[in-house]
């Protein structure tokens, strides 16, 4: 079934790199967390994220799925679907929503920003309601072309999955959480068509981890192939596959 799926995805890049267009300007995600970027007034951008992994000999699939819209004034709107799986549609949900960002200080040196962002979510399963809230400050060096990002996130089960918890009794419970996590990220391009990138969600929810990789560009195509290493032993560690599409 892995390779089905594997199958799948090759075949649709190769599509996406068959494509003539310009170069890609911005993109909205580092690879799990918000980056600083938007984009650009009047464009699109798709972005899929697949996580692979595999425990007990059980294949397990999860993916996050965006669709965002340049307005202007270094804005953008986005309408989401999360958490579509292989293992049903218990945390399956959708959110509209909004991330803008604000020069703090730019020279020949530097470029600072303050990202700030907001989702309502709708679990799709109960038709309950919450959100996903964020705020990052961002600083690129520009003459190395590397950038550091940190900041906060608060958000509900809808997002972020549920916490769990072993007991005494080597029990698993899981109890809905709503967590506010650190973000931290760091994107280094190398050439103009690849760099190396990392993020990081604080905290054990199902989010809650490290993820390391490089990115791939292609004019309007990024593809970023990367690890996620979970906080804690309970969570999965997952390998992930995500594509952008700026059209």
């Amino acid at each position: 079934m892995l390779c089905l799926h594997m199958k799948k995805i090759i075949s649709l890049l190769f599509v996406l790199i068959l494509l003539k267009t310009n170069q890609l300007s911005s993109q909205s995600l580092i690879a799990g967390i918000p980056n600083a970027d938007v984009v650009n007034k009047n464009k699109f951008e798709f972005t899929h994220e697949s996580q692979f992994s595999n425990s007990n000999n059980q294949f397990n699939w999860n993916s996050f799925n965006f669709l965002c819209y340049g307005i202007g004034n270094k804005a953008e709107l986005t309408i989401n679907l999360l958490n579509l799986n292989n293992e049903g549609n218990k945390n399956l949900s959708t959110a509209i929503g909004f991330k803008k960002y604000f020069t703090l200080y730019e020279d020949n040196l530097f470029d600072n920003r303050l990202t700030i962002g907001s989702n309502l979510l709708l679990g799709i399963p109960k038709q309950d309601f919450g959100y996903w809230a964020y705020g990052h400050f961002s600083s690129r060096y520009k003459p190395t072309k590397t950038r550091l990002t940190l900041g906060l996130s608060s958000g509900t089960q809808q997002m972020f999955g549920y916490r769990k918890v072993l007991t005494e009794q080597s029990t698993l419970q899981i109890k809905p959480n709503q967590p506010l996590s650190v973000m931290a990220g760091f994107e280094q391009n190398i050439t103009p068509n690849f760099g190396i990138i990392g993020d990081w969600f604080s905290g054990n929810h199902e989010l809650a981890a490290l993820i390391s990789g490089v990115q791939l560009s292609y004019h309007h195509q990024i593809l970023i192939i990367a690890y996620k290493k979970s906080n804690n032993d309970i969570n999965k560690d997952a390998v992930i596959l995500e594509f952008m599409l700026n059209f």
